[in-house]
């Protein structure tokens, strides 16, 4: 499948369709559960083989589609500004915190997705990333006016990676909090929130005082 197919794909009504069944199976199974063949199974006559040709490839277009949703929200959430740093914080967790599924998707990416698709694929995932990134990072240097756009691309690899990582340590599962308890150790379960709300506004203070 070639870029321009799936250009094509990516806004036609039938993968439409496709990746709002895929989002439903996702949300009751884990990424290793789900297969081709579910996913057909479920569409109702549809040809998911017309539009993608492997389990890797439907989970990328999904991120991707996660990532536009992501970035509409940020834009109708967000006027121009300025914000405090602690206004912008605290809108911002907000947006991540209803949004976790796309770190869940980040995180397949690096690990899994790009090992197992195209290079036909990737490129076009790739392409479509960095012209959605490079919109984003104009748009955060209006709404935070002391961040420049290449501060602003290094805020939203940070807030990737601090979201992935809190994500695991603050949603641990029964056997995990047993240990913690057995130990007698605190954990962070729960305080996602909390949490990336105090680093965002730590970076970004870290970024008014230089």
């Amino acid at each position: 499948m070639n870029e321009s197919r799936h250009m094509k794909s990516q806004n036609s009504g039938e993968v439409a369709q496709i990746l709002q069944t895929l989002s439903r199976l996702y949300a009751k199974h884990d990424y290793e559960a789900i297969t081709m063949e579910m996913v057909e199974k479920n569409l109702n006559g549809l040809d998911l083989y017309k539009h993608f040709g492997s389990k890797e490839e439907l989970f990328l277009h999904l991120l991707m589609q996660d990532i536009i949703d992501w970035i509409t929200a940020v834009r109708e959430s967000f006027d121009d500004g300025p914000y405090t740093v602690e206004e912008f914080a605290s809108k911002w967790t907000q947006l991540v915190t209803n949004r976790m599924r796309l770190f869940r998707l980040l995180t397949l990416l690096y690990v899994v997705l790009e090992k197992n698709v195209s290079v036909d694929s990737l490129t076009w995932f790739r392409l479509s990333y960095k012209d959605e990134l490079t919109s984003m990072c104009s748009y955060l240097s209006k709404v935070l006016p002391f961040m420049n756009p290449v501060q602003a691309e290094e805020f939203l690899y940070f807030q990737v990676a601090l979201g992935n990582g809190l994500q695991a340590m603050t949603n641990l599962s029964p056997k995990h909090l047993q240990a913690f308890e057995n130990a007698n150790a605190c954990s962070l379960n729960g305080l996602f929130e909390e949490r990336f709300k105090s680093a965002i506004s730590n970076y970004l203070k870290g970024i008014t005082s230089q």
